[in-house]
């Protein structure tokens, strides 16, 4: 659809594609600069992977068109709790975990693409700055949300689908990718297995190995954003 309006001229390099398939279940990843980046994973992953559904904010539900259609689709919503909430009430602390619990148990019911955007935020050289990360071009990643995904989910999911988004003429805002004057997007997708000692039961096992196995796929994509940029 963006290629036939025009609206980018993306370059895909999809390792393995022919490995993927819309009958198994997959938890994607993927760096966060814009929102167009949404619009790009929805379309470039559209007919290779299974319907993609994220975990979304609730006050969203109140956007103008947005939230009546997340909520169609059947996105899940989550009400991010602040510690004078959980403090007034602490039967309010497993909210989050509540809510990501049942929408697994909607997710089995067909196959899915479960999206996290691991850096929480889109990325800005400020917030950056601000969390002293290791990573030259990717915030911290924070594994809670997909260790909640994987212990709900972990016999269904078939790999870990890593997507790493470049703009090498600049982050675009939402208006500019709109009226096309975002030309070029790099758009690499590639393929895990998940461990096997992510899948494990022990709850301080699974989060330290999966602490481990993201961190050393974040700097990979850290290292290909680089060489990326480093190449234009």
């Amino acid at each position: 659809m963006l290629k036939r309006l025009s609206l980018v001229s993306p370059k895909i390099n999809w390792k393995s594609i022919d490995d993927v398939s819309k009958k198994n279940w997959y938890l994607v990843i993927s760096n966060h600069q814009s929102w167009t980046d949404i619009i790009l994973l929805q379309s470039y992953l559209y007919g290779h992977l299974p319907p993609i559904k994220f975990f979304t904010k609730q006050q969203l539900i109140w956007v103008p068109g947005i939230g009546i259609a997340m909520y169609v689709l059947g996105f899940p919503y989550v009400k991010r709790m602040t510690k004078a909430q959980i403090k007034a009430n602490p039967n309010l602390r497993n909210a989050d975990r509540d809510n990501i619990k049942q929408a697994c148990e909607g997710f089995k019911n067909h196959p899915t693409s479960i999206l996290n955007f691991l850096e929480g935020t889109r990325r800005t050289i400020s917030k950056q700055q601000a969390q002293s990360s290791e990573f030259q071009h990717l915030l911290k990643p924070k594994i809670g949300g997909i260790e909640y995904v994987i212990k709900d989910m972990g016999d269904y999911l078939h790999k870990l689908i890593d997507v790493t988004i470049v703009y090498p003429k600049g982050v675009p805002t939402f208006w500019e990718f709109l009226t096309g004057r975002c030309k070029s997007v790099e758009f690499i997708v590639n393929q895990y297995d998940i461990p096997e000692e992510v899948l494990v039961d022990n709850d301080i096992e699974r989060r330290s190995a999966l602490a481990s196995w993201i961190k050393t796929i974040w700097l990979t994509k850290d290292r290909l954003i680089d060489d990326l940029i480093r190449s234009r």
